[in-house]
C-alpha cells in the first residue's frame, strides 16, 4: 500500500506540472539595453532622459542575432522572467492603462491585450493583479469604479482569469464585492456600499 501511494504521489507530480517564474520590472536607461539572459530590450523616448517614467516607444528586442520591434507606445513597464518568451507590458493611454503580451521573438502580441482603469498593476511569480480604479467627480455621489481582476499566468498559455480571488480583491481594496464596472458610494471606507442599478 505504501509502494501505490509513492507511486501515486510521484505520478501526480509529474502529470501536473506547476509553472512558475519570477518576473522582474526592468529599468531601462536612455540610449542603452537592457539585458535579461540572452535577449536585449531597448525602449525609446523616454519622458525625462535622467529619471523616466514613460517611454514613448517603441520597444526593440534582440535574441540570437535577430532583432524586431514592438509597436508599443506610452510605456511605464516591462516585466520578464529569464525563461518566458513573452515580455509584459504596460501602457497607457489617458486614464487607460493596457497589459499586452509581446512574444519575444516575434515582437507579436502573444495574447489579447487587456484592458483597465486601475491604480496599479502588479506582477507577481504566476500572477497578474490589476487593482480596482475609481472616478468620483462629487463629493458625497457615486463613484464610477471598476473591479479588480486577476490572471493566473500559466506558460505558454493564454492567462487565466480567476473570478473569485478577483472579487475577493475588490471586497479588500474597495469595500464592496463586484465583478465588471458599477457605481460605488464611499469607496474605500467602512461605508462603501453599491448603489442599485
Amino acid at each position: 500500500m505504501r509502494g501505490f501511494l509513492l507511486f501515486l504521489l510521484v505520478a501526480l507530480a509529474i502529470g501536473s506540472p506547476v509553472w512558475s517564474e519570477t518576473f522582474k520590472n526592468l529599468r531601462f536607461k536612455d540610449g542603452e539595453d537592457t539585458v535579461v539572459g540572452s535577449v536585449y530590450l531597448h525602449l525609446s523616448g523616454p519622458d525625462d532622459p535622467t529619471n523616466p517614467t514613460l517611454w514613448q516607444g517603441p520597444l526593440r528586442i534582440t535574441q540570437n542575432g535577430k532583432s524586431c520591434e514592438a509597436r508599443v507606445s506610452l510605456v511605464n513597464a516591462v516585466w520578464v522572467a529569464d525563461e518566458t518568451d513573452f515580455a509584459i507590458v504596460i501602457t497607457e493611454n489617458g486614464s487607460i492603462t493596457y497589459v499586452q503580451f509581446v512574444d519575444m521573438s516575434s515582437c507579436a502580441q502573444k495574447w489579447p491585450r487587456l484592458k483597465a482603469f486601475t491604480e496599479d498593476i502588479k506582477v507577481l511569480t504566476d500572477r497578474l493583479e490589476i487593482l480596482p480604479g475609481c472616478s468620483c467627480d462629487k463629493m458625497g455621489a457615486p463613484c464610477s469604479c471598476s473591479a479588480a481582476r486577476i490572471y493566473k499566468l500559466q506558460g505558454d498559455h493564454a492567462p487565466a482569469l480567476l473570478g473569485q480571488a478577483s472579487r475577493r480583491l475588490t471586497k479588500e481594496v474597495l469595500g464592496v464585492e463586484f465583478s465588471g464596472n458599477r457605481n460605488v458610494l464611499h469607496p474605500k471606507t467602512p461605508q462603501a456600499r453599491l448603489v442599485p442599478r
